[in-house]
């Protein structure tokens, strides 16, 4: 029903799999039933223990939120952590691979900028934390800034995506 975060890095040929044209037939001929793997459900508890130590170390309670751009109903996010006052955000990262490039540059992974953006594009937000937790490691946070002409570039893929995918699916025109 729309472009979320996880889409960005692909629009923008940033990821190889999927290609925007994957992403295209995933999205046009879209599961109605969401298969869990072992990995996802681990996943799920690593971030929310990674959410409680992020909230302990900023001060700030946030929770998980999904959010649509208000003009753009079609740009969609779901957030690892919202405050309540909607003022700030978290994208938490678990993984060994991810920790270790985030040391090691003090710099998001490549592959998180689009979903980072794309973040701060639907939300209207100056900037995200990006939150690396990868125990027994200290916690990286990192303050991610709004990139006007990245989220221009990436506003365009977008559009131009939504557009297509709109003409094809009788479904999004219709309503």
């Amino acid at each position: 029903g729309g472009i979320g975060s996880s889409d960005a890095a692909a629009l923008l040929g940033e990821k190889r799999f999927p290609s925007p044209d994957q992403l295209f037939l995933e999205k046009l001929h879209a599961r109605t039933e969401s298969a869990r793997s072992f990995e996802q459900a681990r996943s799920v508890v690593r971030e929310r223990q990674a959410r409680a130590h992020y909230c302990r170390a900023a001060g700030i309670e946030v929770q998980p939120a999904c959010v649509q751009n208000t003009t753009r109903p079609w740009q969609r996010a779901s957030l690892d952590g919202l405050s309540a006052n909607g003022e700030r955000a978290v994208e938490i990262k678990c993984g060994r691979a991810t920790y270790a490039t985030t040391a090691a540059h003090q710099r998001p992974a490549r592959n998180h900028v689009p979903q980072l953006q794309h973040i701060l594009s639907v939300t209207g937000l100056p900037a995200i934390d990006y939150w690396c937790h990868c125990p027994p490691h200290p916690p990286l946070r990192l303050e991610v800034r709004r990139d006007e002409a990245y989220i221009a570039r990436l506003l365009a893929a977008e559009e131009a995506f939504w557009q297509r995918f709109a003409a094809a699916s009788p479904a999004v025109a219709s309503g």
